[in-house]
Order: C-alpha cells, then sequence, then structure tokens
C-alpha cells in the first residue's frame, strides 16, 4: 500500500526474494531502490541544501 508524504508517494514491493522501495514524485516515473539505498537518499533528503557539501562521498553524486 502507498503512503504519501508531501509530493513523495512510497511503496513497498516484494520481487522474489528482493524487497524494492518505490519512490515516486510529483507524478513521475517510479523509481525502484533497495531499503539501503532509499535510506540514504531519506538521510540526504533530510539535511538542509546548504549543508549538503557535507555529505559529499555519501555514494549519492552530491557534489
Amino acid at each position: 500500500m502507498a503512503q504519501r508524504f508531501g509530493s513523495v508517494t512510497i511503496e513497498e514491493q516484494t520481487l522474489g526474494d528482493t524487497r524494492w522501495v518505490a519512490l515516486r514524485a510529483r507524478g513521475a516515473e517510479w523509481s525502484w531502490l533497495t531499503p539501503d539505498d532509499a535510506l540514504l537518499l531519506a538521510r540526504h533528503w533530510s539535511v538542509p541544501p546548504c549543508n549538503r557539501c557535507q555529505t559529499a562521498g555519501s555514494g549519492l553524486g552530491v557534489p
């Protein structure tokens, strides 16, 4: 079942032995992430933009 957080919709799916987290923002295509990748992305989004440069090297492609 999908849950909404602001403009982001999140679903959890299990396909075979793999669990996926699906994210969709503002009607865009779904992005499928592993739970670990989704956690990294959530941590990145929770940091104010002025502090994101300190998260460089987190594997998220942040400059």
